[in-house]
């Protein structure tokens, strides 16, 4: 894009998505009552949109998490 097309370009509507993914890495410790760690899956969709209107910009978006059974989340402790 030259000069001139870049001083005279206006946005218009944009979407985005994107996709995290947690691995398992973590590890069950049988010293703690509850175990949150990172030993499940964790997966998160997002999708993202930005609008113009002259001078003002509407920004947003939305995600959530999912996450894989924790068999060990309470158990194992005496």
């Amino acid at each position: 894009m030259d000069l001139s097309g870049f001083l005279s370009w206006k946005e218009k509507t944009i979407v985005g998505a994107s996709l995290t993914i947690s691995a398992p890495t973590g590890q069950y410790d049988p010293t703690v009552l509850v175990n949150t760690g990172t030993n499940r899956w964790g997966i998160k969709p997002e999708i993202g949109l930005s609008h113009r209107w002259g001078r003002w910009v509407l920004d947003t978006y939305g995600g959530v998490w999912f996450f894989t059974e924790n068999p060990e989340f309470f158990s194992h402790n005496q």
